[in-house]
């Protein structure tokens, strides 16, 4: 009579955490020592593989951080947990920037920048004008309580739209008159350039 010695079976149990989210394959009984390949496939865009746990998810459990984890079957039972960690979504808004005549803005156009981010805004006028101030939306927009340059954190899309207004002319220091003589006459001077507000 010959005895051949069968290994023992052990149970190995797939688990997911969280639930819900994971197609595990590999699980079974299977004998000690015995090769054992485990996957996990995630079913749910909105996350990512963290690994492969033994017994519960605690950081000195990891096992293998590989969606695939191959290893050989130990002399007891075994729960692996497959774990994932919700991504982190990073949202980006739009930031438009434009002007009326009469100056310039910094940044300008339509520009892209992710949640949270603080940019500068700057009115810049054109030599010959000054700035009025900012509107939301366009030059019909509300009017923003904000200097030419200020700061902004980006939490959702928005439109800057600077006013410029155009600076009153200096009233000259001199003035020119002209006289004139009817027939039979004349004057003099015809024509003189004199300091604004003498007494001529």
């Amino acid at each position: 009579v010959i005895c051949k010695l069968v290994p023992p079976k052990r149970d190995l149990t797939l688990l997911g955490s969280p639930s819900g989210i994971f197609q595990l394959s590999g699980a079974g009984a299977y004998s000690v020592n015995a090769p054992v390949t485990v996957r996990a496939n995630l079913l749910s865009q909105d996350y990512e593989f963290a690994g492969w746990y033994r017994d519960s998810v605690i950081p000195s459990n990891l096992v293998s951080t590989n969606a695939t984890y191959s290893f050989n079957m130990p002399d007891q039972d075994l729960v692996l947990y497959a774990s994932a960690n919700k991504k982190i979504v990073e949202n980006y808004y739009e930031i438009r920037v434009s002007s009326g005549a009469g100056g310039t803005t910094s940044p300008a156009g339509v520009n892209s920048y992710k949640e949270g981010t603080v940019i500068t805004i700057t009115a810049q006028p054109a030599s010959g004008y000054s700035f009025l101030e900012w509107r939301a939306g366009g030059p019909s927009g509300i009017k923003l309580d904000y200097p030419a340059s200020f700061q902004h954190t980006v939490t959702g899309d928005y439109y800057f739209y600077a006013l410029f207004m155009k600076d009153e002319e200096p009233e000259p220091d001199t003035v020119t008159i002209r006289t004139y003589a009817g027939p039979g006459g004349t004057s003099s001077p015809s024509s003189s350039t004199v300091p604004r507000g003498s007494r001529v």
